[in-house]
């Protein structure tokens, strides 16, 4: 929902010149979604003039509803558009008495303190975890690194992922001598190991992790160790767990 700031204020001086108050659940140029907000089953059928049908979570429908609630002139003004359309800030914000760019800001700044702003989009043939699900994950680690107990640890991940209705192939991690056992694909669950001794990217050679998600070539992957350079994974895991890595670097 993009919203072109009205010129003829004071306050236009200050400003740039459109604010978007649209919420992150999908993207119809790029065919993406937010997988903890949005889900759509059918990602095949998308094009960029057709959009499957999607489900929306209970956080979602949530954000929406106190939007609508805290925000209603904003929806109105979507309802009576017949069609996607640059606004303009009087068009929206019509109270007489109040500068409608200053209203448009306040509108942005509480937009960008949802969690739809703070989560990635993703495409939709990706496969990914859940921001619950990998803080979950990561819950389970830390209980197993304090015990120091790993024996029953891949168990306790194939277990916990086919809860949650995700595929999982757990085995003992492992190195071979030769390149030609590589699977010819990971999944999500999956237990690996890094093994590029080269990288740039403070990632230590060897350290174990778990398959967070697979987007394209890439693989993310939540370490069992902090590092330096590590990532959040778009605030699904902690500070320093995270990393996004090739399929090459990572060995089950």
């Amino acid at each position: 929902v993009r919203v072109r700031i009205d010129k003829d204020y004071e306050s236009s001086k200050k400003l740039g010149d459109m604010f978007d108050i649209g919420l992150n659940l999908i993207s119809l140029q790029t065919g993406s979604i937010v997988p903890d907000l949005v889900r759509c089953r059918r990602h095949e059928e998308w094009s960029e003039s057709y959009f499957p049908q999607i489900e929306l979570s209970e956080e979602a429908v949530n954000i929406i509803k106190e939007y609508q609630e805290k925000h209603p002139e904003v929806f109105r003004a979507i309802k009576q558009s017949r069609k996607p359309r640059l606004y303009k800030t009087r068009h929206i914000f019509k109270n007489e008495d109040l500068d409608p760019n200053i209203e448009l800001v306040r509108v942005y700044v509480w937009v960008i303190q949802t969690n739809s702003s703070s989560l990635y989009f993703f495409p939709l043939n990706s496969m990914v975890a859940s921001r619950q699900n990998v803080q979950e994950f990561e819950k389970l680690i830390c209980q197993s690194t304090q015990t120091q107990s790993n024996d029953n640890l891949e168990g306790e991940i194939e277990e916990w992922f086919y809860t949650n209705e995700v595929i999982a192939k757990n085995n003992h991690f492992w190195i071979p001598p030769f390149y030609n056992e590589h699977p010819p694909h990971h999944f999500i669950g999956e237990r690996v190991i890094y093994i590029n001794a080269k990288n740039f990217d403070g990632i230590p050679f060897g350290a174990s992790g778990t398959v967070m998600g697979i987007v394209g070539e890439y693989v993310e992957v939540v370490f069992d160790e902090p590092f330096i350079g590590g990532n959040n994974l778009g605030g699904r895991c902690l500070w320093f767990r995270g990393a996004i890595v090739y399929f090459e670097e990572i060995f089950n």
